[in-house]
């Protein structure tokens, strides 16, 4: 079984402190950011090349990217 990267330990680090707000307008953004980091950690354990990592890891930024921008 592969060990997750420091990227995906770290965006669960965070992800998890996130959940620790417990304002409701924020939960449902935070949920979605969860799904992203999980589906992306599922697909780069399945990635056997460097700049396929790195595409999926910059699909994933893309992607909470815009859920961030829901924020403003």
């Amino acid at each position: 079984m592969n060990t997750p990267s420091d990227n995906i330990l770290e965006l669960r680090r965070l992800s998890a402190k996130l959940c620790e707000v417990n304002d409701d307008d924020y939960k449902d953004i935070i949920v979605e950011v969860k799904n992203v980091v999980e589906v992306g950690k599922n697909e780069i354990t399945h990635i056997k090349t460097p700049s396929e990592k790195v595409k999926c890891y910059e699909k994933m930024c893309a992607s909470i990217t815009n859920l961030l921008q829901k924020f403003k």
